[in-house]
């Protein structure tokens, strides 16, 4: 399936927005989305998960790697709006430990 990418700048951040399954194939380009904003003033990065129904576990190494990054830049990294089935995901995993996981943006926002 198709994964589908786009890129909102705030005044609060950078929204990377994303829609589809999140496979192998996929991997090189999710990595272009945040890692081009990384490279951007943004104070922050927001993930927006809602159009996405499915993440293999090199797609959360790429948010792994994307938050470190960030964190090392000085820049807050937030997965925004999962579905259940993915913040199912990210719990039963112990991933929410080390993301701030927002149910909607507005949380998301306030967070920042």
């Amino acid at each position: 399936m198709k994964l589908n990418i786009s890129q909102v700048e705030g005044k609060s951040g950078t929204v990377v927005a994303i829609g589809g399954e999140i496979g192998y194939s996929e991997i090189q380009e999710l990595k272009r989305g945040p890692d081009g904003v990384l490279a951007t003033d943004a104070d922050a990065l927001l993930i927006d998960l809602e159009d996405v129904s499915f993440i293999a576990s090199d797609g959360l190494g790429v948010f792994i790697r994307a938050r470190a990054k960030a964190e090392q830049h000085g820049k807050a990294f937030l997965l925004v709006r999962p579905q259940p089935r993915i913040h199912e995901l990210l719990r039963k995993t112990q991933l929410t430990r080390i993301f701030s996981v927002c149910v909607s943006m507005d949380k998301a926002l306030a967070e920042l």
